[in-house]
């Protein structure tokens, strides 16, 4: 158990370290003109934000703050899922966003795991209802999809229930960066700092 926490956290410090890369080259960008360099660009960047909120997003040293400066898409995940009742700390992180001037943070999404289709729909649907009730969530990022095509009337159902916002759905099955990354891991994802921040 210890090996996993500590590698978990290891891929998720990694993974601010590149969102802190991202973040340092969109100033770079503001600085020269970002709106004229970046006319037409449709690519995104989003972030798997699993990191409680207990500190602000104007705090340097919180990792909401990396999320607010570099990701555009950010996902969250009070409890696998919304919980049964409103967490006033990511009540209050999805409020800030909403009221900040300075975030790059356009699209706030919520988590539900559909258990490859062995959730029942009226559950998954309790959980977007929540979402969309109490955090005012742009839409769902539904995970561990399955890819029986059997359970295809059962993706549109729950997808046709969100009608509000847009609609993500992952796979577990697809490459998982950090499990395909080359070892060692720590240096792989140094070098690609690196080449991030030589291209500004």
């Amino acid at each position: 158990m210890a090996t996993t926490t500590t590698t978990t956290l290891t891929k998720l410090a990694l993974s601010l370290t590149l969102v802190h890369a991202v973040c340092a080259s969109r100033q770079i960008l503001q600085a020269a003109g970002a709106s004229s360099i970046c006319a037409g660009v449709s690519q995104y960047i989003i972030a798997p934000s699993y990191v409680y909120p207990n500190c602000s997003i104007t705090t340097p040293s919180c990792a909401w703050y990396s999320f607010s400066n570099g990701a555009d898409y950010v996902i969250i995940n009070p409890n696998s899922g919304p919980g049964t009742t409103a967490n006033s700390d990511y009540v209050n992180l999805v409020s800030d966003i909403r009221a900040s001037t300075e975030t790059f943070i356009t699209t706030i999404l919520g988590y539900v795991a559909t258990t490859y289709g062995a959730k029942s729909e009226a559950a998954v649907n309790a959980e977007t209802d929540l979402y969309n009730s109490v955090y005012k969530v742009d839409g769902i990022f539904f995970d561990e999809a399955s890819t029986d095509c059997t359970l295809t009337s059962y993706y549109s159902n729950i997808v046709t229930h969100f009608r509000a916002g847009r609609v993500y759905v992952t796979n577990d099955d697809l490459p998982n960066p950090y499990d395909t990354a080359p070892t060692p891991f720590t240096s792989y994802w140094e070098a690609e700092v690196e080449k991030a921040a030589a291209s500004c």
